[in-house]
């Protein structure tokens, strides 16, 4: 799991967590791209990191409906982004 603390924001680049904030009803604030991976930008305060302890402890519980809706959402975000050329990143979409 790879998080960061910066500027008083809470970045993660692990879908299940981010997911799972939203679910909870955290608000996603951002999202950025960096060397090819996708980051989820939050405002940092305790109750985030408390969910995110949850979360890694095994110990979070979540309405699942929510959880998935969370994860589409998430997923779209991640394929609409475009690169420093703007083409849109398809390359891990189905068709």
């Amino acid at each position: 799991v790879i998080t960061m603390n910066i500027n008083n924001n809470y970045e993660t680049k692990d879908l299940g967590i981010a997911a799972y904030l939203i679910a909870t009803g955290h608000s996603l604030k951002n999202h950025s791209k960096c060397d090819g991976e996708t980051y989820f930008i939050f405002d940092n305060n305790s109750q985030i990191q408390n969910e995110v302890n949850n979360f890694i402890s095994r110990k979070a519980l979540v309405e699942p409906v929510a959880f998935s809706q969370a994860l589409r959402s998430l997923k779209s975000v991640i394929y609409a982004i475009k690169d420093e050329y703007g083409n849109v990143n398809n390359a891990t979409r189905r068709k």
